[in-house]
């Protein structure tokens, strides 16, 4: 939606905004369903969501935002599903040290 909306020509603020408004409830969910996990998927997706919820309210005022976005969400987003599809069994299906 929002890369249609900057090809289009909505202009860069415009598109900036709806990228953040859409990580907002994207970071509370994150979060919240972190807490009812355990081990690595608690302790990756808590600090993650809470990161971009202040990244997605403060993201204008920071230098640089696009890239301290990309430096902290897409790791921390690729180790949390990772640890999500652990916690809930997805690798013990795999023939993998056996």
């Amino acid at each position: 939606m929002v890369d249609m909306a900057s090809i289009n020509g909505a202009g860069h603020e415009t598109t900036w905004l709806a990228r953040m408004c859409v990580h907002l409830p994207a970071a509370i969910w994150i979060a919240g369903v972190s807490l009812g996990m355990t081990g690595p998927a608690s302790f990756i997706g808590v600090p993650l969501g809470v990161g971009l919820f202040l990244h997605a309210l403060l993201g204008p005022r920071i230098e640089n935002t696009k890239q301290v976005l990309g430096a902290f969400v897409v790791p921390g987003m690729i180790a949390w599903l990772l640890s999500v599809a652990c916690w809930l069994g997805a690798f013990a299906a795999l023939p993998i040290g056996r």
